[in-house]
């Protein structure tokens, strides 16, 4: 990602309020570009912010008619990607946990609403192969599990 640092603060603020108000297609745009290295982006860009309105909103078209599974499976998408991105360049651990549980909270959640995608899925929906991997997420809840043992 290439990382330009002459924005200030309130531009940063700015970009973020102006993509809040776009569509999904146009914020998947966005970051496709973002993530290609055609379009720079300010190091102080609220990424975080970004992810949980996006997970908002995919959680939000969840609860709704069949017909806007679609937009909740592509916010989700964007929400990933940038829990991804975000997990990926943190350095303390901390952090990177907290993002890491708010990505499976989301898939989770999605899983629940929409069921498990199986590997058919990833050829016929790939936003919905891509979000709803239910061994990722079992695979996750197992690797975090602790167990106490007690002597009797």
């Amino acid at each position: 990602v290439s990382i330009l640092t002459t924005m200030n603060e309130s531009e940063a603020t700015n970009k973020l309020k102006v993509l809040l108000e776009q569509d999904v297609e146009q914020v998947q745009f966005w970051l496709d570009q973002v993530w290609a290295g055609k379009q720079q982006i300010t190091d102080n860009f609220n990424w975080h912010g970004l992810a949980e309105v996006a997970a908002s909103q995919a959680r939000e078209f969840a609860l709704q008619s069949p017909p806007c599974r679609s937009l909740s499976l592509a916010w989700a998408k964007v929400a990933i990607s940038i829990y991804e991105f975000l997990i990926n360049h943190h350095s303390k651990y901390e952090i990177r946990a907290s993002f890491f549980y708010s990505l499976m909270m989301l898939r989770a959640y999605l899983i629940v609403k929409f069921g498990i995608s199986d590997k058919t899925a990833k050829i016929k929906a790939e936003p919905c192969f891509f979000v709803t991997r239910f061994n990722l997420v079992t695979r996750f809840q197992y690797s975090h599990l602790i167990c106490k043992y007690y002597i009797i």
